[in-house]
């Protein structure tokens, strides 16, 4: 049917034209773009992958690029190193060759001094963008927080599970790197953290530290031979009596009832004298003799009768005192005090060889004293010590950083008073029964009372046991302190320095060479993955352009055979209009 109102062909035609013209732009706008998804609404589910991917790809160049910078650092550190483990090891050849005689130290030292400014240049020189990982600038070096001794760097970029990003980091402490710090603490420095005398519970002798100990002694007594002795009749002899391990009554820290102690009637006659020396007749010849009978006297006693020795220092040698012999308590019996007395003595040989009354007494070694030095607890340093009183052990007991600050209520490490020493050996001593502390001036007195314990003489002690330190033995010295010609003597102290800075040196580059292998292969890692997420993305949204070009040319024809369409159907309108024409 033809409609003069209303021409469908025409209507139908158009429709065919904008659909097909619609399909033109977009293919248009694929090839100019070159992506199959463009925006949202060609695909939101690509689109927002794509996208989230994309930026990812941005996150892991510039990760890339920082990580670039930290292995340009690493590469300086690292030859820096190198180079100053080399030098060290020339100077250590200096310092070996001036330990041997008639070598011009002053000569060598003048070479040491120039090697050590090169050292010193080349750790203040090894900085890229404005980073120096030898040469540093922190306070308080071993106590620093961590934004201030720890560097970090980013080494990779992550998306969790939850799709939440985050940047992976690495760090390096510049304790292990620096050589040269501005407050000291730097390899090449001398190591700062040692605690000295910790208070008091060590002091130095050569070479390192003893602890402090007090040890009772046992009861003797000396004499001078006088004889010989003749014992010719049966009825001859020498008689007294040996008192053992009697409480002092003068002792002003034991409270009384004071133990007598142990008491023995002692005789020696001719039998006696001709079991212990058959060849002599009943004689006692010299000091030799008198203690061979002694001995034999005293046998079943708690008591016995030694050689007097002294030490010889020419010789280094212990050598027998003539003509003298000694009564030296045992301290086997089991009596609380120590002491021994002669009394009663008597006898018909016209002398008593020497013997003469006595009576010594030996104190309870229950009291030490503790010379306080101020000191300081870094981080991560840990002390343990314990302490050893007659019979009874206490600790071991732990010193850090924590419990001295919390006994100060500072939070600086610092036991800077002996009252402050004082309150933090009462928070750690408290499993001695009766165990006492006391400060008088700079002086700490620990003491178990004698009314806790009344041990006396060599049964009683008191003493520091196993005071240690976690970060010891430290090397102290400096690199630029090494003088040999002003302290030729400490050449063998300064090889030994050195070869610790040089292994302290070598720990350090293995640490930084590490870290260049880490960044390389990160690197090379993250690289491969952004190409492989821009791949992914490109198969997600990106136009196919052999596709689209075909599509494109079959989307023009249909366009063509469009427009041809509109134009019949148009014209089929005037066809009809033509015949309502007059005649002219």
């Amino acid at each position: 049917m033809l409609s003069i109102l209303t021409n469908i062909s025409a209507q139908t035609a158009l429709q065919s034209l904008r659909a097909i013209s619609a399909r033109s732009e977009e293919i248009r706008q694929q090839a100019s773009t070159g992506l199959r998804v463009a925006e949202a609404s060609q695909g939101a589910a690509y689109w927002s992958i794509a996208t989230t991917m994309r930026s990812d790809c941005h996150a892991i160049s510039s990760v890339v690029d920082a990580m670039a910078v930290t292995a340009g650092i690493a590469d300086v550190t690292y030859t820096a190193l190198e180079t100053v483990g080399s030098t060290l090891a020339e100077i250590r050849s200096r310092f070996v060759a001036a330990a041997e005689d008639g070598v011009d130290k002053a000569k060598l030292q003048a070479e040491v001094d120039q090697l050590v400014e090169h050292v010193f240049s080349i750790a203040r020189n090894a900085s890229f963008s404005g980073q120096n990982w030898l040469a540093t600038d922190i306070p308080d070096f071993f106590d620093s927080n961590d934004d201030k001794r720890i560097v970090s760097f980013p080494s990779g970029y992550i998306r969790d599970g939850q799709g939440k990003p985050s940047i992976g980091i690495d760090t390096l402490d510049l304790l292990q790197t620096s050589l040269i710090n501005s407050t000291g603490g730097g390899i090449l420095q001398g190591d700062i953290r040692s605690p000295g005398t910790i208070g008091g519970l060590r002091y130095r002798i050569d070479g390192g530290y003893a602890t402090p100990r007090h040890y009772g002694s046992q009861s003797v007594e000396y004499f001078d031979f006088s004889g010989p002795l003749h014992f010719d009749d049966p009825s001859d002899q020498i008689s007294f009596v040996l008192t053992v391990d009697a409480e002092d009554p003068s002792d002003p820290g034991l409270p009384g009832p004071y133990d007598s102690g142990q008491t023995f009637a002692v005789m020696i006659n001719r039998a006696m004298v001709l079991a212990a020396l058959p060849d002599s007749d009943g004689e006692i010849a010299d000091y030799k003799d008198m203690i061979t009978v002694l001995s034999r006297a005293l046998s079943g006693i708690p008591v016995s009768a030694r050689y007097v020795t002294t030490f010889n220092a020419t010789t280094h040698k212990w050598e027998i005192v003539e003509n003298a012999f000694a009564l030296v308590n045992s301290g086997i019996s089991a009596l609380p005090g120590s002491s021994m007395s002669l009394s009663s003595l008597s006898g018909n040989v016209g002398g008593f060889g020497g013997l003469d009354s006595f009576v010594d007494y030996r104190g309870r070694a229950a009291d030490l004293s503790l010379h306080f030095e101020p000191f300081k607890v870094y981080q991560g340093v840990e002390i343990s010590f314990g302490i050893s009183v007659n019979d009874l052990t206490g600790g071991p007991y732990m010193i850090d950083r924590a419990v001295v600050d919390a006994v100060t209520g500072r939070d600086d490490g610092r036991i800077e008073t002996a009252d402050e020493m004082l309150a933090l050996l009462q928070s750690l001593v408290t499993d001695i029964p009766g165990f006492q502390m006391s400060v008088e001036d700079a002086t700490i007195r620990m003491e178990l009372p004698g009314t806790v314990d009344r041990t006396a003489g060599a049964n009683s002690h008191i003493r520091i046991t196993h005071a240690s330190v976690n970060v010891e033995p430290l090397d102290d010295l400096a690199l630029a302190d090494m003088d040999v010609a002003a302290m030729p003597d400490r050449a063998e102290e300064y090889v030994e320095s050195v070869t610790y800075m040089i292994d302290r040196v070598a720990d350090a580059a293995s640490v930084v060479g590490a870290m260049r292998k880490r960044i390389s292969l990160q690197n090379n890692f993250l690289s491969r993955l952004e190409d492989s997420m821009e791949r992914g993305v490109s198969k997600l949204v990106d136009a196919d352009m052999e596709k689209t070009a075909a599509r494109l040319r079959a989307v023009e024809a249909q366009k063509q055979l469009a427009l041809q369409a509109l134009s019949v159907a148009n014209g089929r309108a005037r066809v009809l209009l033509s015949l309502f024409e007059m005649p002219g």
